[in-house]
């Protein structure tokens, strides 16, 4: 079921270069695995000949002391701020990563981690950073540069500027470390609660009701090697993406946008680096399911898997070919997939491809 020859594999020689080595896989070194995809040092200065990989922590340390200087902390009339360095914010995502693992803290007690007298006190934490230190950072730090990026109404402007940096880092270094990628993906969206307000227009913060505990916050969607945990590509979920005609739908349309942006990395593709010598399989979920979007994807000679929505059936097939009887409301085995007499529909067109549906009963 799962080929060896379509899973990924990382270029070696190159992870040799940048540290690997069979003693640091042996001792577990997690920081080391953490750097490659987040550089602590610029890339440029970090003695490596050649590294492919963007910088992160230096660059973030920039933005961050540069937004501290503009709301006037340090100085002679400011509040006393010494200058910040990358240690510092790599203790502050360890901080927020380790109260994670400790189990979290509940309307926003991390503050807790510091007191000794609390049962939720954490010795890392308190010697990692003081609780002044870690609420200074928490108030400066910066994913972008405010001065730089593009405004709303101009060219190349993303609604998500102020946390696209370290997606586009994440997924630039996976892309760097690897030889050969997945031809098997998978994609959907990833959720995160906010409850304050984004640009207006934007569409970037919205209401999220299907999503367990979440009623307000934005979504990314993401494409991620089926075998590992290697995300190649993402795409911010807002209104304002490139439009293309008769696109409505919003699923279907994010697809095409996801697959646009890896094509380069394809055969063919343009790229210098060619991550897959053939078009990768991708599976997602109904919200991206259309007959559109399978249509474009069999055009470029993709293939993918989806479940389809109710309200997204293939056209022209007549309805006894689904399972479309419901069950009365209540029923104990309710939304239980039986296996049972399935129904497959071949659609055949005089195309260079099939487009299979498989209906299952649910009861």
């Amino acid at each position: 079921m799962s080929p060896e020859e379509r899973k990924s594999r990382l270029n070696y020689k190159l992870l040799k270069t940048l540290g690997l080595s069979k003693k640091r896989l042996l001792v577990n070194d997690p920081l080391f695995f953490y750097q490659l995809l987040l550089p602590l040092c610029r890339s440029d200065r970090s003695d490596i000949p050649n590294d492919p990989r963007k910088s992160y922590y230096s660059e973030v340390m920039r933005w961050t002391q540069s937004y501290a200087h503009d709301i006037g902390l340090g100085g002679s009339y400011g509040h006393r701020f010494k200058e910040v360095m990358i240690p510092e914010l790599v203790h502050f995502d360890g901080i927020l990563i380790r109260d994670g693992l400790l189990g979290g803290s509940t309307d926003g007690a991390i503050y807790r981690r510091w007191q000794t007298k609390s049962p939720a006190f954490d010795p890392d934490t308190s010697s990692s950073l003081t609780h002044t230190r870690f609420l200074q950072l928490k108030r400066t730090l910066k994913l972008n540069d405010n001065k730089t990026a593009k405004k709303k109404g101009e060219k190349g402007y993303e609604p998500a500027y102020k946390y696209d940096f370290i997606f586009d880092v994440v997924c630039h270094n996976v892309r760097a470390i690897t030889e050969t990628a997945s031809l098997d993906l998978c994609g959907d969206e990833s959720s995160w609660a906010h409850q304050g307000w984004g640009e207006p227009g934007a569409g970037i913060i919205a209401r999220i009701m299907n999503k367990p505990g979440i009623t307000k916050g934005g979504q990314t969607v993401l494409l991620v090697d089926a075998y590992r945990c290697r995300p190649y590509s993402y795409l911010h979920r807002h209104k304002l993406h490139r439009k293309i005609n008769d696109w409505n739908a919003a699923g279907p349309k994010e697809v095409r946008l996801i697959m646009e942006k890896i094509a380069p990395f394809i055969a063919g593709g343009g790229s210098e680096r060619v991550l897959w010598k053939s078009k990768p399989h991708s599976t997602w979920d109904n919200h991206f399911n259309g007959c559109q979007i399978l249509n474009w994807l069999g055009e470029e000679g993709y293939a993918a898997t989806m479940t389809c929505r109710r309200n997204r059936l293939p056209k022209n097939v007549p309805p006894k070919y689904f399972h479309t009887e419901k069950t009365a409301n209540g029923d104990k085995v309710a939304r239980v997939a039986r296996f049972q007499n399935p129904i497959s529909a071949v659609k055949i067109q005089k195309k260079a491809w099939l487009l299979p549906t498989i209906s299952t009963r649910s009861v």
